[in-house]
């Protein structure tokens, strides 16, 4: 019994200066150390490499408003609580309606599905122009680096 009681006894201070040594904080989804430094971002954010394709509210068989119920026939812009001004994109059902993209240093936002992204390709974003003939000029790029800010609305 009395063995019992210093193991216990010495785990205790041993928690106490762990402890004591450094203090851990859970900060909205970011963990840091008692000096403020944010060590990572405990949320899964997800990164991959996707192919961005491009098309417009005047495109064939488009009416201007997306899944969401957004009207685009006039802008190409969202304004966002979090995020402010941001552009409007298409994308597979992976990820939800009004989710947050960084698409290589443009901030968009998820409001539509498009007819012609696969679903099983997981791989396609198709980012709102002006025009169709913007959307024709941009063509295609691969590889384009994506990190989702925020899942969903």
């Amino acid at each position: 019994m009395k063995n019992i009681f210093i193991a216990s006894f010495i785990m205790l201070l041993f928690c106490i200066f762990i402890s004591s040594y450094k203090k851990i904080y859970i900060i909205k989804n970011s963990v840091r150390y008692d000096n403020y430094k944010y060590l990572y971002n405990y949320k899964n954010i997800k990164e991959e490499r996707v192919t961005v394709t491009y098309y417009s509210s005047d495109c064939k068989g488009c009416i201007g408003i997306t899944k969401s119920g957004y009207d685009v026939n006039k802008t190409i812009y969202y304004n966002d609580s979090e995020y402010g001004n941001v552009r409007v994109c298409a994308a597979d059902k992976k990820y939800p309606l009004g989710t947050i993209i960084d698409l290589d240093g443009i901030i968009t936002i998820i409001l539509d599905r498009g007819s012609k992204i696969c679903d099983s390709c997981n791989s396609q974003i198709d980012l709102l122009v002006n025009s169709s003939s913007d959307a024709i000029k941009l063509g295609i790029n691969r590889n384009v680096p994506l990190k989702v800010l925020r899942e969903g609305y």
